[in-house]
C-alpha cells in the first residue's frame, strides 16, 4: 500500500516538473518571438535607410544587398521563433491535458 502511495507520489512529481519545465520553455518562446519582431522591424528600418543612402549613391550596392539579407534572415528567425512557440504551447497543452 506505502509502495503504490510512494509511486504514486513520484509521479505526480514528474507531472509537475514536466508541466513546470512546458511552461518556462513557453514563456521564453513567447519571449523570443518579441526579440524577432524587434529584430525584423530594425532590420527594416535599416534597409529603409541603405536604400536611401544608396539611391543618394553614398554606399556601395553590396551595403544594400547585406541590409536586404540582414532583413531576410531576420524574418527567417521570426518564422522560427513563432514555429517554436507553437509547438512549445502544444507540448504545454499536451501536458496539462487540453
Amino acid at each position: 500500500m506505502q509502495h503504490a502511495q510512494n509511486a504514486r507520489e513520484d509521479v505526480r512529481q514528474l507531472m509537475r516538473v514536466d508541466i513546470e519545465t512546458k511552461w518556462s520553455n513557453l514563456s521564453e518562446a513567447y519571449l523570443q518571438i518579441d526579440l524577432a519582431r524587434r529584430s525584423v522591424a530594425s532590420a527594416t528600418e535599416n534597409l529603409r535607410l541603405n536604400r536611401d543612402s544608396y539611391e543618394a549613391g553614398t554606399v556601395p550596392l553590396t551595403d544594400l544587398l547585406d541590409a536586404q539579407t540582414q532583413l531576410r534572415l531576420a524574418r527567417d528567425r521570426y518564422t522560427e521563433a513563432c514555429t517554436a512557440y507553437c509547438n512549445a504551447r502544444t507540448a504545454y497543452r499536451q501536458a496539462v491535458g487540453e
